[in-house]
């Protein structure tokens, strides 16, 4: 990183200080053997995004590696700690699945209630602004480009 802004004509020395703090903080906390833990919003946002990357590549290729051939979930995943759902196969499951069954009382039938969630409502996509941090580092790319 620091031979690209070296290479970039009047890059902010304090903009560079930014950028070497988020890539050694972006582990997000030091019991992960991150050397710093993040300090700005933009700095904790990369931690967040690089962590939820793991995770998702984490249950993708469990999912992927999975062995259980019969049913709707995976085996323990250590890592996750959890199983997963094989949503494609839940899904293509014929029968749905109560989320509630009450007993048989003596001569009454088996009622099942199956619960699907309220719809969420709409609202306006948020438009996000730029910070500070953002501006000066867009600007200083924007010199080499």
């Amino acid at each position: 990183m620091d031979e690209k802004a070296r290479g970039i004509p009047d890059f902010p020395v304090r903009l560079r200080t930014l950028l070497e703090h988020m890539i050694l903080s972006h582990h997000g906390e030091l019991e992960y053997g991150s050397p710093k833990v993040p300090v700005f919003p933009e700095a904790l946002l990369l931690h967040h995004i690089d962590n939820l990357d793991s995770r998702m590549e984490c249950m993708r290729s469990f999912l992927q590696k999975d062995r259980y051939v019969d049913g709707c979930w995976t085996g323990f995943n250590s890592i996750l700690e959890r199983s997963i759902l094989k949503k494609r196969r839940y899904l293509e499951e014929s029968a749905p699945v109560p989320l509630r069954a009450q007993e048989a009382v003596a001569g009454e039938s088996t009622e099942t209630v199956v619960r699907t969630p309220p719809p969420q409502p709409m609202h306006a996509p948020r438009v996000p602004q730029q910070s500070p941090f953002a501006e000066k580092l867009i600007g200083a790319l924007r010199k080499d480009g």
